[in-house]
């Protein structure tokens, strides 16, 4: 296997390769991911208040009586 080196960027999962490669004919290939991880979005987290629910401002949620129903 011969390896060539080059840096992109991946977008919706596809890695676009830099010209001088493209007209190489690969049949197999191995790809290893380096990534700078100061660039990996992470997934957003989803809290309660996302879903726009108004709720009372004395409010407090009860474990107990929310199991019991």
């Amino acid at each position: 296997m011969n390896a060539i080196e080059f840096q992109s960027t991946v977008s919706n999962g596809i890695i676009r390769m830099p010209e001088q490669y493209r007209h190489k004919r690969f049949v197999d290939a191995r790809v290893i991911v380096l990534t700078n991880t100061s660039h990996i979005t992470r997934e957003k987290k989803v809290h309660f208040t996302d879903f726009g629910l108004e709720m009372p401002a004395d409010y407090k949620f009860n474990r107990e009586e929310a199991n019991a129903r």
